[in-house]
């Protein structure tokens, strides 16, 4: 599997947005569905440096996105941890308006687990404008 690694820690705002295109991704032999059949993703691979409640999301993206949270070493043996399309309107740095295109998880995170993040799309003629897409991830704040 060929995943970008991103920084263990999110930066000292809090969070960590990545930008990303999808226009060039494939599909792997043996890809499991991230909330919808895989179509284009583009892989990560985060290895927690604490554990708490950890978030990724896909807001301020550009088109609908999918979202597959997993553990594993290979693409075809990879266990499940959380997936989403569409997620319910939630506030976050950006417009007011609500956000229901762009996927959004949470997950108990565990120190020194890593865990491979799927970034994937939901459009049915492939993409060709409009593919850049931001993965943001976070601690979300103990309650």
């Amino acid at each position: 599997m060929n995943a970008v690694t991103l920084s263990p820690d999110p930066t000292v705002f809090g969070i960590s947005p990545v930008a990303g295109d999808i226009r060039t991704a494939t599909v792997e032999a043996g890809e499991p569905a991230h909330a919808r059949p895989a179509r284009q993703s583009v892989w990560y691979q985060w290895r927690a440096p604490r554990s708490g409640l950890a978030e990724f999301n896909t807001c301020n993206s550009h088109f609908d996105t999918v979202l597959g949270v997993y553990t594993g070493n290979a693409v075809n043996a990879l266990t499940p941890i959380v997936s989403n399309d569409d997620a319910s309107p939630f506030r976050y740095f950006g417009p007011d308006s609500p956000l229901y295109f762009n996927s959004r998880v949470t997950f108990p995170a565990v120190a020194g687990t890593t865990y491979r993040i799927a970034v994937d799309g939901y459009y049915p003629q492939g993409f060709v404008n409009n593919s850049a897409f931001f993965l943001n991830y976070r601690y979300l704040p103990v309650a």
